[in-house]
C-alpha cells in the first residue's frame, strides 16, 4: 500500500468527505424537523413520537424563539489546500470569511429580504475575500490574467443570468443578477 497520496487524490478524498458530511448534516436536520429547539415549559406535541435516537419528549417551540422558516447555506469550495497546509491561523481566517458570507445572507433573510438578495450579498463577501476562487481570489489563467464568471437563478420563475470571462468587474454576481433582472 502506498504511503503518500497525490494532491489530486487528496482533493478527491476531501470532496468525498465533504459530500458525506453534507449529506449527514442534511439528514440530521431533516430528522429534527422544524422544532430543533425546545422550550422547557412548552407542552408536548400530541401524538408525535420523538425522532429515532432521541429519548426526550418533543415539545412545541414558542414562536418568539422558534427557528426561522428558512435555511441558508454556503460552500467555500474544496480548493487545492492539503490538510497539512491548513494551519490553525489559516483555518480561522477561512472560517471568519465563511461566517461573514453566511451572516450577510442570513441577515437579509431574517429581515424579510428575498433569497436572491441574500445569495448576492453572501457571494459578494466571498468575491471580495482573497481566500476563495471567486473575484479577488480567482485563479489566474495560463495567460496570467483573471477571467471571472458568475451565474444566478430564480427558482420561482426559472429566470437566470450569467456572465463569463469578465476582467474588470469587482463583483460578477451583481452583474449576473442584473442580466437576469433586465433581460427580456
Amino acid at each position: 500500500m502506498r504511503e503518500h497520496r497525490t494532491q489530486s487524490e487528496e482533493r478527491h478524498e476531501s470532496r468525498r468527505k465533504f459530500l458525506v458530511h453534507a449529506a449527514a448534516g442534511l439528514s440530521a436536520a431533516a430528522a429534527l424537523g422544524p422544532c430543533s429547539e425546545v422550550a422547557a415549559d412548552a407542552p408536548p406535541v400530541a401524538d408525535q413520537q420523538p425522532p429515532r435516537g432521541r429519548t426526550t419528549e418533543r415539545r412545541v417551540v414558542p414562536p418568539e424563539i422558534a427557528p426561522p422558516p428558512f435555511a441558508f447555506a454556503i460552500h467555500g469550495g474544496v480548493g487545492t489546500l492539503t490538510k497539512s497546509e491548513m494551519t490553525p491561523p489559516l483555518e480561522r481566517e477561512y472560517r471568519a470569511a465563511l461566517d461573514a458570507a453566511l451572516t450577510a445572507g442570513y441577515t437579509i433573510l431574517r429581515g424579510g429580504g428575498s433569497g436572491l438578495d441574500a445569495v448576492v450579498a453572501a457571494i459578494k463577501v466571498m468575491e471580495d475575500a482573497p481566500l476563495f476562487n471567486a473575484g479577488k481570489g480567482a485563479v489566474f489563467t495560463s495567460a496570467g490574467t483573471n477571467e471571472l464568471d458568475a451565474s444566478i437563478m430564480d427558482g420561482s420563475n426559472l429566470k437566470a443570468g450569467a456572465v463569463s470571462t469578465l476582467k474588470h468587474i469587482k463583483n460578477p454576481i451583481v452583474l449576473a443578477r442584473l442580466v437576469m433582472d433586465e433581460s427580456k
